[in-house]
């Protein structure tokens, strides 16, 4: 009897802890956004060197005042060689081809031709053409956290290619620019 007594003592025990009270969870039809997310950004360590606050990375041109190690080579070249250093581990680099249309705006092309996911340490080397004309290429980062900041690969013919360019996220203006 004690023993028939002492297993339904525990098995009430352990029914009973069963119906503590759950955290709440987010219902599945409620949207996740990444202000909900918690996301780990974490530095590359080749940035640190080069670039700045406010940035996703940073492109150096030629000439180089010291020459990075590059970890990735996307394309070689003698004319127009480069390094892309990204900030963030986790990021992806991407270079999109540009089509150009009749009234002078321009579109990406669905896929990227070359794109390159970060690790610690990323140096991405690549020679990239700069045509005196339209330009053909659009060089963007995208951060771990959704963030994008890119430009379009051109040449200036009064002022040549700056040392470095940044990626700076630019906050989108009241009227959707």
């Amino acid at each position: 009897m004690k023993q028939r007594m002492l297993c339904l003592c525990t098995m009430l025990v352990l029914l009973l802890s069963g119906c503590a009270a759950k955290e709440k969870l987010p219902k599945a039809t409620e949207p996740v956004t990444l202000e909900s997310q918690f996301i780990d950004m974490v530095e590359n360590s080749a940035y640190a060197a080069y670039g700045k606050e406010g940035t996703l990375g940073v492109l150096l041109n030629e000439p180089f005042e010291s020459e990075p190690t590059a970890t990735v080579t996307w394309r070689e070249g003698v004319y127009d060689r480069a390094y892309i250093i990204p900030r963030y581990i986790g990021s992806y680099v991407n270079l999109f081809g540009v089509v150009w249309d009749d009234e002078g705006g321009y579109v990406l092309t669905d896929k990227s031709v070359q794109s390159t996911y970060v690790e610690d340490g990323c140096v991405i080397f690549s020679a990239l053409e700069r045509p005196e004309g339209m330009p053909m290429w659009y060089l963007e980062i995208e951060a771990p956290n959704g963030e994008c900041a890119g430009f379009l690969l051109q040449y200036n013919g009064e002022t040549g290619v700056p040392a470095e360019e940044y990626f700076i996220v630019h906050e989108p203006s009241a009227q959707g620019n």
